[in-house]
């Protein structure tokens, strides 16, 4: 297959917030796909996320992006040709057989859209598992990386590999919330309505491995379910 090269018009992203529909799935369209006029690939996003995103990247560099939970690949297209742009490695990593494998096939549309092969490094690993474990950390040990957590359990995969992040790396989590009564108050029904990750659940963490909100962007985030940590 052809290699395509990333353009700056590539990715569809909404110039303004935008209300958000309630709905679990934004799709995210890109000149990559085929044909050309391709409905997109879903995600599981806020679909402000990603203009958040954007400025993240256009302010910070790195050597990785690591990515746990591909799911649909909405979002793991958008960091592929975030990567092409600026420069780092991407790794996304999601273990087909969790759960008996009942959401193995997600991937399948945006495979067809790429001629049945994925372009970015896809790898079908259980990241608890200890050789995937290793393969991480080697990463994060030696790289300014960011690491996004939005796997199947957001706190413990943050407490394992926040200890390899180099200082200046960032943590991500999505499903965040401060606590309870923030999401319930000012996050279900108009930002995001899933909740799997607050600050108590990762405070023994932070202060474990020395990680701290990212002042600059941590309102932007938690205002679309994700939390910035850095290691400081």
């Amino acid at each position: 297959m052809k290699t395509i090269k990333y353009s700056k018009d590539s990715i569809t992203i909404p110039s303004n917030k935008i209300d958000w529909n309630g709905k679990s799935r934004y799709r995210v369209k890109s000149s990559l796909l085929q044909p050309k006029n391709h409905r997109g690939i879903e995600s599981q996003q806020n679909p402000n996320a990603y203009n958040v995103f954007t400025h993240f990247f256009q302010k910070e560099s790195f050597d990785f992006v690591i990515e746990i939970g591909t799911s649909y690949g909405g979002l793991s297209l958008y960091l592929y040709e975030q990567s092409l742009q600026h420069n780092f490695d991407f790794i996304t990593y999601d273990y087909l057989g969790f759960r008996n494998g009942i959401w193995s096939t997600r991937q399948n549309e945006l495979k067809v859209a790429w001629n049945n092969k994925l372009l970015f490094d896809f790898r079908d690993k259980d990241v608890f598992s200890p050789t995937t474990i290793t393969e991480i950390s080697t990463i994060l040990q030696n790289n300014k990386c960011l690491l996004l957590c939005d796997g199947g359990d957001k706190p413990k995969e943050i407490q394992i590999y926040s200890e390899y992040l180099q200082s200046g790396s960032y943590i991500m989590g999505h499903d965040y919330s401060p606590d309870n009564d923030y999401f319930n108050q000012h996050t279900k029904d108009k930002v995001w309505n899933w909740l799997e990750l607050r600050d108590e659940d990762i405070i023994e963490s932070m202060t474990q491995h020395n990680l701290s909100k990212c002042d600059k962007y941590y309102t932007d985030f938690r205002d679309t379910a994700w939390i910035c940590l850095i290691k400081e």
